[in-house]
């Protein structure tokens, strides 16, 4: 047998004291290791955790109010906040004919504008063109007197319109840009250069397409990037949001945020310059069919809240007005919206159901009381500037 030994020497004035002892080698690791149940227990690494709304609220204005990334399409999740170049997709060829609806007239020269949804109940499926979940949001700008016009053969009466655009099929989605121009021409008035012949395809990003509407030819041109985003089911619908903005410098671009806190950011062709210096003074934002003049039939007892946010050079609160620029529809039915107060930075909100009992509302909004109070929500949300 094998032992462990162990001796100690004690020094005094006196001399020296040796003191020895030997166990087994079995017997003195068992003396020297601790019970097992004295052992520290590792601890449990932390699982995720889900972020605050206001910890989002806070992220998303760090994230707006940061200088966008230039030359190519980006990406960025909660909670960083470094854009992440990610593979630009290309836009589907759809029309987005610019046709019930409520927008937001400012008193001043909009630069960005954001669109999405709060209050929603009884959402559970929404149809378009006979596809489940398709679906478009539709963020489009005041008709805007564009130098592209001074080929028509009537400039005095065509107008520019763009649109910032998320649609969805329901299998797959984007969001980008349509540039239109409105009554260029007389049926047969060819669109100006560089142009498409042979539309039937769709919209194309490499020249206008011809569209005729109401006896005048529209001509139209998509970007050539898009964010490829994914189908958001309709389920998720407080979960978008769109904005659009442009600027001198950068020029236009649009960014969208889905589930799971995340935002993507795509540049614009900007065809109408004329936008970023005083011809924004108009959004209208809604969720409408996918395309080509449907409409997108929510089920029976949906109910929510549409709210338009401007960043612009006054702060002073918006108008309503009872307009569309768009063909696409929805059978919700605008309705008496929510009152609230205003803060700083300018948004119309109203509400739209297709609830047994629903009453049409109108334009324009009423004060109650206080000036800065309307019944259409006309409120400012200090987490967009």
């Amino acid at each position: 047998m094998r032992f462990f030994c162990s001796a100690t020497i004690w020094l005094s004035a006196a001399g020296f004291t040796l003191t020895a002892s030997c166990l087994p080698i079995d017997a003195a690791f068992a003396q020297a290791a601790p019970p097992p149940s004295t052992l520290p227990v590792p601890a449990k690494a932390a699982g995720p955790q889900t972020p605050s709304a206001e910890a989002l609220k806070q992220w998303r204005a760090t994230m707006v109010r940061a200088s966008r990334p230039r030359g190519g399409c980006f990406k960025v999740t909660y909670p960083s906040t470094e854009w992440q170049p990610v593979p630009c997709g290309t836009p589907p060829h759809k029309p987005h004919f610019p046709g019930e609806d409520f927008t937001a007239h400012f008193n001043g020269n909009i630069s960005q504008a954001e669109g999405s949804f709060t209050n929603v109940t009884g959402v559970t499926s929404v149809t378009s063109g006979g596809n489940a979940n398709a679906y478009s949001l539709q963020l489009n700008t005041s008709p805007i007197n564009t130098q592209a016009c001074q080929s028509s053969p009537d400039p005095q009466n065509c107008y520019g319109l763009e649109q910032f655009l998320y649609d969805t099929d329901g299998n797959s989605g984007n969001a980008y840009m349509e540039y239109w121009l409105k009554d260029y021409g007389p049926p047969g008035t060819q669109c100006p250069p560089p142009n498409v012949a042979d539309c039937s395809s769709g919209v194309q990003p490499n020249g206008w397409c011809p569209f005729t509407n109401n006896n005048q030819v529209d001509c139209v041109i998509q970007s050539r990037n898009s964010a490829t985003v994914g189908a958001v089911p309709i389920t998720s619908l407080d979960q978008l949001k769109l904005r659009g903005g442009i600027d001198a410098t950068t020029g236009d671009w649009i960014t969208i945020t889905t589930p799971g806190n995340v935002m993507d950011t795509v540049p614009g062709d900007n065809y109408f310059p004329e936008l970023a210096v005083d011809q924004w003074y108009i959004t209208e934002f809604n969720i409408l069919g996918e395309c080509c003049e449907e409409t997108a039939d929510f089920n029976s007892g949906s109910s929510l809240t549409v709210s338009i946010s401007l960043i612009g050079t006054t702060g002073e609160l918006p108008s309503c007005a009872e307009e569309t620029f768009s063909a696409e529809s929805n059978n919700l039915i605008l309705t008496t919206p929510v009152t609230t107060s205003s803060v700083p930075s300018p948004t119309l909100e109203f509400d739209e159901s297709n609830s047994f009992g629903t009453v049409k509302a109108s334009c324009p909004g009423v004060s109650v009381g206080d000036t800065h109070i309307k019944t259409f929500l006309i409120t400012h949300d200090p987490q967009l500037i």
